[in-house]
Formats: structure tokens, sequence, C-alpha cells
């Protein structure tokens, strides 16, 4: 039996924003930054808040990072007008945990959630309930089978959206849900979390892009018999 999880007092919820928000990388995407958001008061704009988390993505290949090839001129734009930070660290490469220390800021020996297939205990607090509680539309829009809701991440979520039966699903059906809930609150305040898993091993790059960076054009793999993809057979989920 595993140790129960050892959780600090819970934060004010000021300090769990910023020790939360300064753990994330914030990107604004589909064009000029939002206006929509409800004030606090009158006249007193409200902070929306859009995390998008690319899983396994190398920030060596990165534009605006130092890659000498064009890869990511999205980025690169949002990087140009605000804040770009040149070293960032995880407490664990595994994607569950990784992302339960990201809305909780606590570590994955704190929460006990250190593999895939884990549980966020209920009694951590979530970056998405203490904006919630301020008055926060909350929606998550994820990619992968190992952010599932049943695995606790979804605490705090009005919305919390995943590849259903898959073990994965491209970005952009993830983009599309993501987009249809931006559109319907984007009146209120509100935060936002998109979670894309496209670079994750095993990556094949849609042909377009395998032309324009002269990958060699060998078939993309077929997965095995009762397996939906590659990756779900190659990486079960509690690995």
């Amino acid at each position: 039996m595993e140790p129960e999880p050892v959780l600090p007092h819970r934060l004010p919820g000021r300090k769990a924003i910023t020790a939360v928000a300064s753990a994330c990388i914030m990107l604004l995407s589909g064009g000029g930054p939002l206006t929509a958001c409800a004030g606090e008061g009158a006249g007193e704009p409200a902070a929306c808040l859009i995390v998008v988390s690319i899983d396994t993505l190398r920030a060596d290949h990165v534009s605006c990072c130092g890659y000498s090839a064009a890869t990511t001129p999205c980025i690169d734009v949002l990087a140009g007008q605000g804040h770009l930070f040149s070293n960032g660290y995880t407490p664990m490469p595994t994607t569950l945990p990784a992302h339960a220390s990201l809305m909780t800021s606590l570590y994955p020996s704190q929460l006990n959630t250190r593999r895939n297939g884990d549980q966020v205990p209920s009694r951590a607090v979530t970056l998405a309930e203490i904006l919630k509680a301020r008055g926060y539309a909350t929606g998550a829009f994820v990619s992968a089978s190992v952010l599932d809701a049943r695995y606790g991440l979804c605490q705090g979520f009005d919305a919390y959206d995943g590849p259903g039966a898959k073990a994965e699903r491209p970005a952009e059906e993830t983009a599309f849900e993501a987009a249809a809930w931006l559109a319907e609150n984007a009146s209120r305040k509100f935060f936002l979390f998109v979670h894309l898993y496209d670079p994750h091993t095993f990556y094949y790059a849609p042909p377009a892009f395998r032309q324009r960076f002269q990958a060699p054009d060998t078939p993309e793999p077929s997965p095995p018999s009762g397996c939906s993809s590659v990756t779900e057979a190659c990486f079960p989920l509690r690995l």
C-alpha cells in the first residue's frame, strides 16, 4: 500500500495562483489579444488565462529558443510580443505527474502521483479550483488518455474534454473543441487549458512537413492488432 499523500496547508488563493502560473507557458493563439473578458468592477479588466501544454516538444527545436529552422512561427510571434523564459524545468518527465505538479504547484512525491495511471488526490488544490471560486469559467481540452478525467486532473474545471476511447487525438480536434468553448465563454473571465500531444513518440509528421524538412519518405507504421495506435501499443498506460 502506498503512503498517504503529504499535502501542505492550503495556500491563500493569490499565492497559489502565483506559484502555479509562474510555472506555466501561456500561449494565446488565434490572432490578437483577448479584450472581451468581463471586468472585476466598473472599468476594471479581468485577467483571462490560456495555458497551452505541448507534450514532449523539444525546446531546442523551437525557433525562438535558438533552432535554425523556422519550425514554430506562431510561438515565435507570441515570444516576440511577450516574455520568453529561457529555462524551464519539470519535476517529472511523465505526462500525468508533470501536469499534476503544473496545476497544483506540488511535487509528485507530495501528490503520490508518480506515474501515468496514478490518481491526483482530491485533497490537492488546483489552479482551476482557485479560479472557479473567483468566478472564472474553466475549461480543459486534452489530447491524450493519460490525462483523462478519471485520473483527477479535472478538479475545478467546468468542462473537461479528452479523446474518449482513443489513446490520443490530433491537435486539430482538440483545438476545434477548445475554440468552440472559448467562443461560448469569451464574454466572461476564463481559464482555458489546452494540451497537445502530436510531437510525442511515435511521431509521424504530416506529408507537408515531411516534404518541407526533407524527412525520409518512409510509411507510417501500422498499430498491432487490438491497439488503436502505435503509441498505445508501445507505451502502455503505466509506463
